[in-house]
């Protein structure tokens, strides 16, 4: 009998890991509870500068001419990852990649120069 409850328990478990693993995905390791899609990063909120663990998203802003041209909302951590999905939404909005692509988040710009090698073969 006490194996038996045991057995039951380890069932139930399981259940509740391959919820949690299907909820998460192939792609990340962490969830929020509250929010499903966000990831957890590492982000500024107090005054002394002490940094928390907070359910979070990526905002990628395109901007072309002054004029904000595609905007990307991601699960991914890095500005890397989200760049390649980034200009791949700019090229079904337009029809083409831009010429000089630059990342803009949060109001500041940055040039992209390690990604090159991947967006190669697009002739970006």
């Amino acid at each position: 009998q006490r194996h038996y409850e045991k057995l039951k328990e380890y069932a139930a478990k399981l259940e509740e890991y391959v919820e949690k693993i299907k909820i998460c995905g192939e792609d990340r390791n962490s969830y929020s509870k509250t929010d499903h899609s966000a990831t957890f990063m590492r982000i500024k909120t107090d005054y002394m500068g002490n940094d928390q663990l907070l359910p979070a998203y990526n905002v990628q802003v395109g901007v072309a001419d002054e004029y904000i041209a595609v905007v990307d909302v991601n699960q991914y951590r890095s500005d890397m990852d989200c760049f390649i999905p980034l200009m791949n939404k700019f090229y079904t909005t337009y029809g083409f990649y831009p010429k000089y692509p630059v990342q803009m988040l949060d109001m500041v710009l940055t040039t992209i120069t390690s990604s090159v090698s991947s967006m190669e073969w697009k002739n970006i």
